[in-house]
């Protein structure tokens, strides 16, 4: 989250119990920006920006936070500003111009993992990554083998965000076939926007989840198991706002509750 004096702030909160009480964590100084965050084995790994005014380039740096003891360390850094990535058994896990690969934390070690020139997202699993591309969403092996295709279409669109619940359904952002046609250039990216919707894969059938309304525009979506079932949170703009969203199963209906916008100091 952003504060008010131009500073980024990662603060947590309950999902459990569906308590919206933000605990701050750690807070960047004057003028810098996360980029990227994501929890990973009990700790949570953050992105920051940086300029090199020398080579006159973006890139960033990858820090790994400590929420027990709220210490801060650095990781990685990269001359490339988009970047994704996944931490597992202390490997981190990146893509990089839709290349995946695997650094190990400990030996300092780079390895390429899957080189097909198409990967937008990924998920590691226990033993394999679940990888979502401009064509559909497949499942590797660890070293790069593919090992099955789950889904196919250019429903998904490019960069899209998806995620996967402790039941293993597949919820992923994209647009309806028509919708898609009429985007340009093709990738869910229109310059009149017609809306993201979310869509659940679960045991090789897909259906549509939840619908946003037509300016709505889904940044990321991130599955989390409560107490009365899975919960996803999303981040998406509306007319280049940002809104937060809990969307969760209650009576038979899907729910949408819109997170409340709070004044950091």
């Amino acid at each position: 989250m952003y504060g008010g004096e131009d500073v980024t702030i990662i603060y947590s909160l309950d999902i459990d119990s569906m308590d919206t009480t933000l605990h701050e964590h750690y807070r960047t100084p004057e003028g810098d920006r996360i980029g990227y965050l994501v929890a990973c084995d009990g700790d949570v790994y953050f992105s920051q920006d940086y300029y090199n005014e020398e080579a006159e380039e973006y890139g960033i740096i990858i820090y790994k936070l400590n929420t027990s003891n709220d210490n801060v360390e650095k990781v990685l850094s990269f001359a490339n500003d988009d970047v994704r990535y996944f931490v597992k058994n202390g490997v981190l896990y990146y893509d990089i111009k839709s290349v995946l690969h695997a650094y190990d934390i400990n030996a300092g070690t780079d390895t390429e993992i899957i080189n097909r020139g198409e990967i937008s997202y990924f998920i590691l699993l226990d033993d394999q990554i679940l990888c979502q591309s401009t064509s559909g969403i497949y499942l590797y092996s660890y070293d790069g083998t593919l090992t099955d295709t789950l889904y196919t279409s250019e429903v998904t669109g490019d960069r899209m965000s998806f995620t996967i619940d402790d039941s293993n359904n597949i919820y992923f952002s994209g647009y309806s076939p028509e919708e898609y046609e009429r985007s340009w250039p093709h990738t869910g990216s229109a310059t009149n926007p017609t809306g993201g919707k979310i869509f659940k894969l679960s045991e090789g059938n897909t259906e549509l989840f939840y619908s946003f309304p037509t300016n709505t525009i889904i940044d990321s979506i991130q599955a989390f198991n409560s107490s009365s079932g899975t919960v996803l949170y999303v981040e998406a703009s509306v007319e280049g706002y940002n809104f937060n969203y809990f969307l969760y199963e209650e009576d038979g209906n899907i729910v949408c509750y819109t997170v409340p916008y709070v004044d950091i100091p």
